[in-house]
């Protein structure tokens, strides 16, 4: 027996998806506008009839892994019939955004001050010293804190890198790239590039795996807390906040760029499948947006 409604989006190309939806009583298309106007078919005219009818592809049609209004708090994606990247906002999130620019704001502002004695270039990353290990200890537990909670808000736990690791695929964290647009000579920073796997899941991020070593052994981990490795937390710390919120998470409200955004400049960003995609409402009298939790 089918559980209706099901939702279909339909690749459109140049073109917004359409939204088709499957109940009891016939198949309806829905137009990508906001005006909820729908388009009834007869019970026995489905949407694969329309489908071959018209010479549309059957792959042209997915099915979307939420309903329309769904969404996963705190985990950013694509909206389907929106060119935004983000998810909505509580004001709890706007309150959370508010504490997490601030502190990365503190981050910048103390990596300005140690590139002012320690000049910003690659013959330097290995230079290390106690405000380089303050700075990349405070931004991995900055980092800690954004991967607690989004598996807090979404039904799990999370205690170390073995826990939080289950985040990448989800948040496609290891597409993420930037610069400094401040240091821009020192390329491209990729700090979640080359993790992924639950059994080596703090050896393959080697500057959360210097900050392990330096908060628990200084004396004989001092050397790991580098200047690359506190530019590469910093880098991760700007890139949790867009993964979780898009760039209104950095300061980008109403096309007017504020705060953070300046410092950092993204050269690559996640590229996401259309039934992965957020599905906006077409009125507003058909309800808000609710947060569900990812089905691990």
């Amino acid at each position: 027996m089918n559980c209706y409604p099901i939702y279909y989006l339909r690749k459109a190309e140049g073109n917004r998806p359409q939204l088709w939806k499957v109940d009891a009583e016939g198949t309806w298309g829905l137009t990508p506008l906001h005006t909820a106007k729908a388009f009834p078919t007869t019970p026995d005219r489905q949407i694969w009839d329309i489908n071959a009818e018209s010479g549309w592809r059957k792959e042209q049609f997915v099915e979307p892994k939420l309903a329309p209004g769904q969404f996963y708090q705190r985990i950013a994606r694509p909206f389907a019939f929106d060119s935004a990247f983000g998810c909505p906002l509580t004001e709890a999130d706007h309150r959370y955004i508010a504490e997490a620019v601030g502190q990365l704001e503190v981050f910048c502002r103390d990596l300005d001050a140690i590139c002012r004695t320690v000049h910003p270039a690659k013959e330097n990353y290995s230079a290390f010293g106690h405000d380089i290990r303050n700075l990349l200890i405070l931004a991995c537990t900055e980092i800690e804190a954004h991967w607690k909670g989004i598996l807090r808000l979404n039904g799990r736990k999370g205690k170390s890198t073995t826990d939080y690791v289950a985040l990448l695929p989800i948040m496609k964290l290891n597409d993420y790239e930037l610069r400094f647009n401040r240091y821009s000579w020192l390329g491209q920073f990729s700090p979640f590039q080359n993790w992924g796997n639950k059994e080596t899941a703090t050896a393959d991020l080697l500057w959360y795996a210097a900050y392990n070593g330096v908060k628990h052994n200084r004396e004989q981990e001092f050397h790991s807390a580098s200047l690359e490795q506190a530019f590469n937390a910093v880098a991760a710390c700007a890139i949790l906040l867009v993964a979780q919120f898009g760039l209104q998470g950095l300061g980008y409200i109403d096309q007017t760029q504020i705060g953070l955004l300046s410092n950092f400049g993204f050269t690559e960003l996640p590229q996401w499948d259309l039934e992965d995609h957020y599905i906006d409402w077409f009125s507003e009298s058909e309800g808000e947006f609710q947060a569900v939790e990812y089905p691990w």
